[in-house]
């Protein structure tokens, strides 16, 4: 079922987190999450503190006080929210210096924790994901290319997988993040990839799992950690992979998600898994605490995955966080229906004058809607309403601008492309713009858009065949949007 294990809070993590513990946890609840890993970063020495931590003075026996009260309060709402959600307490490691492992396993003594993120930030004792400047100071001491400080960090993960044998292997490459290529693959270099395999069989022999992290989504990678091809060798070698959303704060708790499940599939993951409380031990540091598999074709029918692709695909507006990438926001979270749906796509080709529009129905019961046109690809159907040129067509990569109106789908209104009730409109908040073609939208939106000519307007009707059963069978939705010009001239009614 939906869970996530790996999250922070700004109220013990404040440096680089927000909101206070329980904020995130009601809205796991509200996404409709069943299981939730609170897992707040361990205590570290003085020696490893980040600037802002060495600029308010704090002391480690500080962070182990701030430490204890995180593990209070997440018992406390362990129980409090058990009706609603099964709660797991645990923590992210630090493995740094030789010290780590002693400060690791004084904790796991301290406190009956469910579970533990095994984690490398640090290589040569320096932070590799905190800012450029860290990451190219590791790179020095490793003897300057990104393939050495690669192979480092492979061996200090692995030194971490042998003390400590973590349930979780947190961001597995994220070694990655900083580097000359984020996206690069690391078969590239076989002295590297060999380290890479090396883990994963580590991995297998002990029973960890390793999670599939959508927090490199948001910072701008266009896969999950770890990459796809480290995904396919764990998979060929009988490893396990869970979910976790690495949330810093309510508005991340689930981020990518819909993303990362269609990842999953690409990829050839057919089960996933994920800890649960009970009688079984699957370690006996986690007494009560045990592995169960729930094959990904069961997972993407979960009511959760409804709600977190009607949030996250919705991307109507975005902000920038310097070198973290991109992170996207939507402008009505609360509701089922997606503010996602198209209207006017514009590729980069300044010499042309005109804009791409189309107006989409989308049936989310998983049936193509008996309507006019031809078919563009699976699940997608167009009319067109306006002839476009004819060759001038969105690449893969360009960037389009969307504006929208979205009304309720209704039968009654055939006459009118079945416009019903206007729930959402991207009027007045400004132009969505996005890359096409590169699974940053909906599948649909990606073939449907990219098949339209410069100038032309159509109607593209998608099945919704991305997530069977994604609403329910009332919540038939359309978009239809006017065709626009460049210029400043009225807008023609929809």
């Amino acid at each position: 079922m939906p869970f996530s294990h790996h999250s922070h809070s700004g109220q013990f993590c404040e440096s680089h987190a927000k909101n206070e513990l329980e904020e995130v946890v009601r809205t796991a609840v509200e996404k409709k999450m069943e299981t939730f890993a609170l897992t707040e970063h361990m205590p570290r020495d003085q020696d490893d503190f980040y600037p802002e931590e060495v600029a308010a003075s704090q002391t480690t026996a500080l962070l182990l006080e701030i430490f204890d009260a995180y593990y209070k309060e997440a018992k406390r709402l362990q129980g409090e929210y058990s009706s609603s959600i099964h709660i797991l307490v645990g923590l992210e490691t630090d493995w740094i210096r030789p010290s780590s492992q002693q400060l690791i396993e004084s904790l796991l003594a301290k406190h009956q924790f469910d579970l533990f993120v095994g984690s490398v930030h640090h290589v040569h004792t320096v932070p590799i994901d905190y800012d450029q400047e860290m990451y190219s100071k590791a790179r020095d001491i490793s003897g300057g290319t990104d393939e050495k400080l690669f192979e480092d960090y492979f061996d200090a993960q692995l030194e971490m997988l042998k003390a400590l044998k973590p349930p979780i292997v947190g961001h597995f490459d994220l070694i990655r993040l900083k580097s000359d290529d984020p996206d690069g693959s690391f078969q590239r270099w076989d002295g590297v990839w060999q380290k890479v395999l090396r883990n994963l069989y580590f991995i297998v022999d002990y029973g960890g799992l390793v999670e599939l992290n959508s927090a490199a989504l948001r910072k701008g990678m266009s896969e999950p950690y770890p990459k796809a091809e480290i995904c396919k060798a764990f998979v060929a070698k009988g490893g396990r992979f869970t979910l976790s959303d690495d949330s810093h704060g309510v508005d991340q708790v689930g981020f990518g998600f819909d993303r990362v499940l269609r990842f999953v599939r690409e990829v050839g993951i057919e089960t996933m898994s994920f800890l649960e409380l009970g009688n079984s031990t699957r370690d006996v540091r986690f007494p009560g605490v045990f592995i169960v598999d729930v094959p990904v074709a069961e997972l993407q029918n979960h009511a959760f995955f409804v709600a977190v692709e009607a949030s996250n695909v919705s991307r109507t507006s975005s902000k920038v966080s310097g070198t973290e990438g991109h992170e996207y926001q939507s402008k009505n979270q609360a509701n089922l229906v997606p503010d996602f749906l198209t209207s006017l796509a514009t590729p980069r080709h300044p010499q042309h004058s005109s804009k791409i529009t189309a107006a989409i129905v989308l049936d989310s019961t998983c049936n193509i809607i008996e309507h006019r046109g031809s078919t563009v690809n699976m699940g997608v159907t167009k009319k067109v309403l306006k002839p476009g040129n004819g060759t001038d067509k969105p690449k893969k990569g360009d960037e389009v601008t969307i504006e929208y109106t979205g009304n309720l789908y209704d039968e009654s209104q055939s006459s009118n492309d079945y416009r019903g009730k206007q729930f959402d409109s991207s009027k007045g908040r400004g132009d969505f713009k996005t890359a096409i073609g590169v699974g940053k939208v909906i599948k649909g939106w990606d073939e449907g858009v990219t098949d339209m000519s410069l100038g032309e307007k159509s109607i593209l009707t998608i099945s919704g065949y991305e997530s069977p059963n994604k609403f329910a069978r009332s919540a038939k939705l359309l978009a239809a949007m006017p065709a626009i010009p460049l210029s400043n001239s009225a807008l023609p009614p929809i």
